[in-house]
C-alpha cells in the first residue's frame, strides 16, 4: 500500500501525532491505555473537568455521527424473517479486549454474521433434514454443503442507533461477602442494541425446493428465535415476542419449515451472553423447566447517562445468588461456586469457565418507568408484571435429573420470594407501601405471586411453618443434586452470607396490613448506620421482607395509591430500648444545590398491590459486636412483644 504514496506523504504518514493533536484521534485509534482511552471502565475520575464523558461514550457518538441513515443490506432474492427484540441484543466481535461491542459492517451498522445464524438454525434443525439444510459436518466421509445459505441478521432501519450504552455490574462477591467486608465491585460499560427489530436473510439454492418444506424450515427458524438471539441469552438479552416472515418468490411451504427451523434455535438465543438473557426472542417452548407469574415494583437501574431502565437480567442474579448461599450452606467455598458455576454459567476461572446448564427469559411482560422521591432525591422506578421463564441449555449428563432440577429451581424461587425478591432494594421492603410518610427517596421493592395457584403447594409460603418446610426441602434438594452430580458436601461456605442453621437466624409475624409493619421502621432508627444495618458501602447483616399472603388468590385486586412526596415522619416507636442521646436522627441532610441530576421518568407507578395480610420475617446473618443484643431483644425483648418468633430448620 505504500507505493502507491508518496516519499513526503510517506514520512507524513509514520509522524507521531503531535502532542497537541492527540485529543483529536477517534476512541477506536487510541491506545488502550490510562488518560487516552479504556473503553470499559466507566468510572469518574475524581479530577474530571467538567462536561467529562467516558470514553465509550464519546466512541458511541463517534461511531453513530458517521454511520449511514440508510441501510446499506438488500433484501432482494432473500427470504426475510423479521424479529422484534423484547430488550437488548448483544453480539461480541471480539475486536477489543475487555470490550463487548457488535460486528461492525457496512456503511457502520451492527450485525450478526451468517455463521451465528446457521449455528442457531443447527441447534434447532431436525436431524433428518440437517444434512440437506446445513450441509454434512467436517468429519471424516464425503462433505456436502446444504441447500440453505444464512445472510446474517441486522437491524430493519436507523432506530437501533439509540440507547447503544450499556452496563455490567458483577456484585456477587460484594452481596454474598466472599472477602468477610473486603470486597469491591465495578460496573463496565458494554455495547448492546435497545430493543432492535431484526432482518435474519435466508436463500436457497435448490430452485425446486417445495412450498411444505419451507414451511419446516420456517418454523424451526421461529423455535431457534425462540431461544434467544446473540449474547446473554440466559438471563434475557436477545429475546423477542414478534416474529414475521417475508417470502420472495420460492415454494411457500418449504420455506415454512425452514423458518421453523430457525425460530426453534432462535429460542436457544441469538449472539453473546445468552445465558443471562440477552439476545432471547419471546415464549419459551421446547426445553422449558420451570416457569412462574410475578409482578412486582422497586428502584429501576440507571445507565451511565442517567437514563433509566428496566433489566430483566436481575431475576438471575436473584437466583444465581439465592443458589449460591443455599449451597454455600453445604459446600466450602470453591466447590460452592464450581458447582453453581455448571448451573448458571460462569466466566470465571473460580466458578470453572463454561455456559451453564440453565437459561432464563422474562416473557409476556407489561412494564412502565416512573418515578419517586422528593426534589434532588427523586430516582427512578419501575413495575411490571410477566412470566419468568428457565430453559435447559443442553442435554442432561450422567445422573443428572430434570425432575430433580425442577423442584430445585422451584425450591430457589420460592426462598427468594419468601425472604427477599428481585433487583435493586431487595433487602427491605418498599417503603412507598409499607412506611408511606417516608417519601424522600425510592428504598426496597415489593414483589408477589400473580398466579400462585399453578406453583407447587411448598414453594407458595403462606405461614411461618410453611417458610420452615421450604427451608428444609430447598437443602434437601440441593443435597440430593450435590449427591447426584458426584459432588461431596461439607462444612458451609465462609461467607457471610449462606443458607445453614447455624450461620442465620430466622423472626417472622403476621401482620395485618402495610399499617402494620414493624421491622421497616427500626432501620431509621436504632438500626440505622451500623454494621447490622447496613451503610453506603457497606452490605447490611439483616433482610427485611412482608410476603403477601395471597392464600391462592392472585396478585391482589386493590391498587396501591399513588404516594406524593411527604415530609419523613418520624418512627412511631422505638424498638429497643437505648438512651435518647444515642438515638439517630429521622432525617438526613439534602444533597448540595450544585448536584446535576439525571432525566428520570415522571409519576408513580404501581402494581396491584395486595392489601395484607403479609408474613413479616427477619433474617440476620449474625456477627460478633452488634448480633448478640439484637438476638437477645428479637428473643425476649420488643421482637418478641412485636409478635415475631423464630423459625427454626
Amino acid at each position: 500500500m505504500l507505493d502507491s504514496i508518496s516519499k513526503a506523504d510517506q514520512v507524513a504518514v509514520i509522524q507521531p501525532v503531535a502532542a497537541g493533536d492527540a485529543a483529536r484521534v477517534p476512541m477506536e485509534y487510541r491506545a488502550q491505555l490510562p488518560g487516552r482511552c479504556q473503553r470499559q471502565y466507566i468510572n469518574k475520575p475524581k479530577d474530571a473537568p467538567p462536561g467529562w464523558r467516558a470514553p465509550i461514550q464519546e466512541w458511541i457518538d463517534q461511531w453513530v455521527e458517521r454511520v449511514d441513515r440508510t441501510s446499506p443490506f438488500t433484501t432482494a432474492g432473500l427470504h426475510i424473517t423479521e424479529a422484534q427484540i423484547d430488550w437488548r441484543l448483544i453480539s461480541n466481535s471480539g475486536v477489543d479486549e475487555g470490550v463487548i461491542r457488535p460486528v461492525i459492517g457496512a456503511g457502520g451498522w451492527p450485525l450478526i454474521p451468517g455463521s451465528g445464524i446457521k449455528g442457531l438454525f443447527r441447534r434447532a434443525c431436525p436431524s433428518a433434514q440437517l444434512e440437506r439444510w446445513c450441509g454434512s459436518p467436517c468429519a471424516p466421509g464425503e462433505l456436502s454443503p446444504g441447500i440453505l445459505r444464512f445472510h446474517g441478521a441486522w437491524p430493519v432501519d436507523a432506530g437501533w442507533m439509540g440507547g447503544l450504552l450499556d452496563v455490567a455490574h458483577p456484585q456477587q462477591n460484594w452481596q454474598l461477602g466472599f472477602n468477610n467486608g473486603h470486597e469491591s465491585h465495578s460496573a463496565f460499560g458494554v455495547v448492546s442494541l435497545h430493543r432492535p427489530k431484526l432482518q435474519i436473510a435466508l436463500s436457497c439454492t435448490d430452485p425446486a425446493i417445495s412450498e411444505a418444506e419451507w414451511q419446516d424450515i420456517v418454523a424451526t427458524l421461529r423455535t431457534a428465535l425462540q431461544q434467544g438471539i446473540g449474547g446473554r441469552t440466559c438471563v434475557g438479552y436477545g429475546s423477542s415476542g414478534t416474529i414475521s416472515c417475508t417470502d420472495p418468490a420460492i415454494s411457500e411451504a418449504e420455506w415454512q419449515d425452514i423458518v421453523a427451523t430457525l425460530r426453534t434455535a432462535l429460542q436457544q438465543g441469538i449472539g453473546g451472553r445468552t445465558c443471562v438473557g440477552y439476545g432471547s426472542s419471546g415464549t419459551i417452548s421446547g426445553d422449558l423447566l420451570f416457569q412462574c407469574e410475578l409482578a412486582g415494583q422497586g428502584p429501576a437501574a440507571k445507565l451511565l447517562d442517567g437514563t433509566a431502565e428496566f433489566r430483566p437480567t436481575m431475576f438471575r442474579a436473584a437466583i444465581r445468588g439465592m443458589a449460591l448461599r443455599l449451597f454455600g450452606g453445604l459446600c466450602d467455598d470453591v466447590t460452592a461456586r464450581q458447582v453453581v458455576g455448571r448451573l448458571f454459567g460462569s466466566l470465571s476461572r473460580e466458578e470453572g469457565q463454561n455456559v451453564g446448564l440453565l437459561a432464563t427469559a422474562y416473557t409476556d411482560a407489561n412494564t412502565e418507568l416512573g418515578s419517586y422521591g422528593r426534589g434532588s432525591w427523586q430516582q427512578p422506578t419501575y413495575a411490571t408484571t410477566g412470566r419468568l421463564q428457565w430453559r435447559l441449555m443442553r442435554r442432561f449428563r450422567n445422573n443428572e435429573s430434570e425432575t430433580l432440577l425442577t423442584d430445585l429451581l422451584a425450591a430457589l424461587h420460592g426462598l427468594t420470594m419468601s425472604l427477599g425478591g428481585f433487583g435493586k432494594g431487595w433487602r427491605r421492603p418498599d417503603h412507598s407501601i409499607f412506611y408511606s410518610s417516608y417519601g424522600k427517596t425510592p428504598i426496597g421493592c415489593h414483589w408477589q405471586w400473580s398466579a400462585p395457584e399453578q406453583l407447587p403447594t411448598w414453594v407458595h409460603v403462606q405461614s411461618s411453618a410453611d417458610l420452615t418446610q421450604l427451608l428444609q426441602h430447598a437443602r434437601d434438594l440441593s443435597r440430593r443434586w450435590l449427591e447426584a452430580t458426584g459432588v461431596r458436601s461439607g462444612g458451609p461456605a465462609r461467607w457471610r452470607e449462606v443458607l445453614h442453621p447455624q450461620t442465620m437466624r430466622i423472626w417472622a409475624r403476621r401482620a395485618s396490613d402495610p399499617d402494620n409493619a414493624e421491622a421497616i421502621l427500626w432501620f431509621h432508627r436504632d438500626l440505622k448506620g451500623t454494621a447490622l444495618g447496613g451503610k453506603v458501602n457497606q452490605v447490611g447483616r439483616l433482610w427485611n421482607r412482608l410476603l403477601p399472603l395471597l392464600d391462592g388468590q392472585g396478585s391482589g385486586s386493590a391498587p396501591a395509591n399513588a404516594h406524593q412526596a411527604s415530609p419523613m415522619a418520624r418512627p412511631a416507636a422505638n424498638p429497643f430500648t437505648r438512651p435518647s442521646a444515642m438515638a439517630r436522627p429521622t432525617a438526613m441532610a439534602r444533597p448540595g444545590a450544585s448536584r446535576q441530576l439525571p432525566p428520570v421518568p415522571q409519576g408513580a407507578v404501581s402494581i396491584a398491590v395486595h392489601p395484607g395480610p403479609f408474613l413479616e420475617s427477619l433474617v440476620l446473618f449474625p456477627e460478633q459486636r452488634e448480633s448478640a443484643a439484637f438476638i437477645k431483644q428479637m428473643e425476649e425483648g420488643n421482637g418478641a412483644e412485636a409478635g415475631f418468633r423464630p423459625v427454626t430448620f
